[in-house]
Formats: structure tokens, sequence, C-alpha cells
């Protein structure tokens, strides 16, 4: 189900006009960011984001609406937008994702940030774990299921002289890689550069570099994954020079026995190719609201990578 409502509805009564649902969706236009009040809309996005899932769509994304966003903690944003693919996007976002083997382990207190993990995280079929202090970061660091631990190094109240001591005598936090980050708005301070961090993680992230990261390594590792398979039921590395070739190249290579060529008409490969292309589309569809926080590969666009640990 999808919410609707006008842009001019007040605050007070847009709650009463929200059906609350796991299944139900508010499409929100931003439009004319830059002359709006930022305030009144964080108002409105965190109400509607309480009440049901969040996704914005926006003729273009600006550099400010950037910072909104992950301000906001709102993963989920579409640009150059039509009514059509705004449909697919959502009903591919009701599709479960293909589950796959992997908890990522996460030390954070901030609401926000845990709200765009589990976006970015579980839509591509992975497992969450929040935790919000070092003995619990290392009572779940020797889950077999564990694949990386996400540090936030600016957590309320955490020991980061205690975690590194603790990591030195620990195998289990060692097992996977370790990657701490902290909002640059509080600063780094000199402890946690010299502290010994650097024995875990080699860079300190920011927030939207480690959500950017997140973003390009989980959707080249699913994209190539069923391209993949498709190429393997293809049996792509024997025909591939088909590509290359014009038809009365191909036929003069194969006259000599024009019908004994190797089919790809059996019933299981075609089965397979189909699901491996289903696949393929639906991983396209569903990055495609999280596309903005892979920042462009232009260093102009990217935020200043934290101080190394």
């Amino acid at each position: 189900m999808v919410n609707e409502f006008s842009p001019s509805t007040d605050n007070r009564n847009l709650e009463e006009k929200i059906v609350k649902g796991k299944t139900n969706y508010t499409l929100l236009e931003i439009s004319g960011f830059e002359n709006s009040s930022s305030s009144i809309l964080a108002e409105r996005i965190k109400l509607l984001y309480d009440k049901s899932k969040l996704i914005c769509f926006s003729a273009n994304m600006t550099l400010s609406l950037r910072k909104f966003l992950l301000k906001t903690g709102i993963s989920d944003c579409i640009t150059d937008f039509s009514p059509e693919r705004i449909a697919s996007y959502i009903k591919n976002l009701n599709i479960k994702p293909e589950p796959r083997p992997g908890t990522f382990v996460i030390l954070d207190d901030n609401d926000l940030q845990k709200n765009m993990f589990n976006s970015i995280i579980k839509r591509f079929g992975y497992k969450t774990v929040f935790v919000s202090t070092t003995d619990e970061l290392f009572e779940i660091a020797a889950e077999p299921d564990n694949i990386m631990i996400l540090l936030n190094i600016g957590t309320a109240g955490l020991d980061l002289n205690g975690l590194v001591r603790r990591s030195y005598i620990s195998q289990d936090i060692k097992k996977n890689p370790v990657v701490a980050y902290k909002c640059m708005d509080q600063g780094l301070f000199v402890h946690e550069i010299i502290n010994g961090l650097n024995r875990l993680t080699k860079v300190i992230l920011s927030p939207e570099e480690i959500y950017c990261m997140l973003t390009d390594m989980l959707f080249k590792k699913e994209i190539t994954s069923f391209t993949n398979s498709y190429i393997s039921s293809l049996k792509y590395e024997k025909i591939h020079t088909y590509a290359g070739k014009t038809i009365q190249q191909i036929y003069y290579e194969n006259h000599g026995d024009p019908c004994g060529q190797e089919s790809l008409f059996d019933k299981e490969r075609i089965d397979s190719m189909i699901d491996s292309s289903e696949m393929i589309r639906r991983t396209l569809i569903r990055a495609e609201g999280i596309i903005w926080l892979r920042h462009s590969d232009s260093t102009q666009n990217r935020p200043t990578c934290g101080a190394g640990a």
C-alpha cells in the first residue's frame, strides 16, 4: 500500500492520514529544496519514517540535498524518476532478497545510522546485528556467521583504549575485517589515531564513506554473482567470438558441420539463464534508490577520508 496525501497537509494532521504497516510506503517528492525550510522538512520526514517505509524522489541530487538525506538517515531517493520506475522499484522492494550467508556486526548507538546500515545491507540479503558496548562486541565476535565488523568510534561511552587492549588477546575479532568510522562533525582526537587502533583497521571513515563502500561492494558482489551464473549457463567462453563476427564469418567457420554445433536450447540451461537474468534485473532495480550513496568517481565529489588510524 502507498500512502497518499497533499503536500500542503499540516504535520499535525499528517499522522492521521498515514496507514502504518511493514509493507506500506510513503512517497515524498522533494522539490525546491534549496528554497525550503530544512527543519520543517526534517520534522515531516521523521514523522513519515516512523510510520512507514519512506521513499524520496527528486528531479536531481544536489550537494545540499545529499547532506540533508544523510543527516536525516534516509537511504532511498530516486532521481530522474517516472511513475513507472517508482512502481517497479516498490514492487521489487517487496520481493524478499535472496538470503546470503553472512552477518555484519555493527557497534553503533545512532538510530539514524543504524537505519541506513539496515537499508543497505539487508537489501542484498545479508543480516545485521547491532551492539552498543565493547562487552557485547567481543561476546558476539566469535559467531561463525560474521563477515565484517563496523565500529563507530564515536559511540557514547565507548572505551576505545579498552577495546584495543582486548583485541590484542582476542583472536575472534581479528577473523574478519574491522572497519572504523566516525561522524567527522565531532572531530578526531589524538588518542583515536595513536592508541593502536591501526592493529585492527587502517582507516577511519566518515559515515558517508562507509555507506558508499557498502553500496559499491555489495552491489558489485550481487550483480557479478548473477552475471557469472548467466555466463556459465550460456557457456560464454565457447561462443563469445560470435559477438565480434559477421553472420558470413560465422557461417564459413561452421559450414562443414552447420548443425553439429553445441546447442544452447536444452530446458535446464534456458531456465537457468531466465532465472539469472531476472535476478540481474531485480538487483539493478532494487539498487536504484541507493545509487546516490555511491558518489562519483571524481575526486571533487568525494568526502575527505578520515585520518588514518
